[in-house]
């Protein structure tokens, strides 16, 4: 499924790829922060035969919709790639993507991958775990270490060549610039940040992975680290020498630009719902309830818990049951979860009484 919107504006645009859990998404805006123009494209996970639980990130695939994405929001806005002053990105947390030596990419997972189960639980029993959460403040069954360990478990033959790691939004920048940094606040969700430091580079004696691969350099979100390659522009539209620039955790840049501050609860919906609390320290749960990640502004963290899947139900029941609603929305050239909420808002109230009696 795609989705397209539009507003006619005049650039210049800033331009943000988003590599979410469902799908990817390129939004142009104008400077003064106003939305012009989007492209969505839903994607989704393969299993490899005879791995439980475990799901792949396509890296070629999902680049050609990423720049298909990009290329659909520049044509809905009336723009050329001369006409984006920049660019960023921003994605899931979590999922990474391996490089060799040379910078291929050779090895790839989303957020959602669970192959590290038994990983996961040797780190628990050999009191790892303990010591990565107290130092990068996030779980193991669904970061680097455990997946790391298990690479070198079932696939010795991709460990051995793992020469640096990044996050999916680094992953992005590096498809664009062919620059690999990373930035605090999605690099944190690898576990294999300090987050004190709020450094990924810093050798740790608490590695619980014989081999640990090279964290790229960090960079603070909106920096600039590099501009688009004649390659990306090619393939996107873009203009070659576009400035391509640091954005951040999808969930740290929700709450930016909700204007959240420190000590507000926040919930943000999407594929997961995330429950969120700023604060101005690197605070660690000693009952691991709640992680703790870097905030896109220095000196700010975030505590969290989540809900898994909770936006994904909404997929679903599209798909079970509003074949009506979509096909309304491809005539009108709308999101069917557009038609879904129109529908939705004429349903009137059930009445107390009625209520009553659906309660067990």
């Amino acid at each position: 499924m795609t989705g397209q919107s539009a507003t006619g504006q005049g650039g210049p645009y800033l331009l943000a790829v988003d590599a979410g859990t469902g799908s990817c998404r390129a939004l142009l805006f104008t400077v003064a922060g106003e939305q012009v123009a989007a492209s969505l494209r839903e994607w989704t996970h393969h299993e490899p035969p005879g791995v439980p639980g475990g799901q792949d990130f396509d890296v070629e695939a999902n680049w050609l919709a990423i720049a298909a994405c990009i290329r659909d929001a520049l044509r809905l806005a009336g723009a050329t790639g001369s006409d984006v002053a920049a660019v960023a990105a921003t994605s899931m947390r979590e999922g990474i993507v391996l490089y060799d030596a040379t910078g291929t990419e050779i090895w790839a997972c989303p957020n959602v991958d669970s192959r590290a189960a038994q990983e996961a639980t040797d780190l628990i029993r050999e009191g790892a775990a303990e010591r990565i959460f107290a130092e990068a403040g996030d779980w193991v069954s669904i970061t680097s270490p455990a997946r790391l360990r298990w690479l070198a478990r079932h696939r010795p033959d991709i460990f051995g060549r793992i020469h640096s790691l990044g996050m999916l939004s680094d992953w992005i920048v590096y498809r664009l610039a062919q620059v690999q940094i990373t930035e605090p606040s999605c690099g944190s969700s690898s576990g294999m940040f300090n987050l004190a430091s709020r450094d990924g580079r810093q050798r740790s004696r608490r590695s619980a992975v014989s081999h640990r691969p090279c964290c790229p350099r960090v960079a603070d979100p909106g920096t600039a680290v590099g501009e688009v390659t004649a390659d990306a522009a090619a393939q996107t539209g873009l203009r070659a020498g576009t400035p391509v620039v640091a954005g951040g955790a999808d969930t740290q840049l929700g709450l930016l630009g909700a204007g959240v501050g420190a000590g507000e609860f926040t919930v943000l919906a999407g594929t997961f719902w995330q429950n969120t609390l700023l604060v101005d320290k690197p605070l660690i749960d000693p009952a691991v309830r709640l992680r703790t990640l870097c905030h896109v502004t220095p000196g700010e963290w975030m505590l969290e818990g989540i809900g898994f899947y909770c936006g994904m139900a909404m997929r679903w029941y599209r798909d079970a049951f509003c074949d009506a609603e979509v096909a309304v929305a491809r005539s009108r050239g709308v999101d069917p979860y557009v038609v879904m909420e129109e529908n939705a808002a004429r349903i009137p109230p059930a009445r107390t009484a009625s209520m009553r009696s659906c309660r067990i």
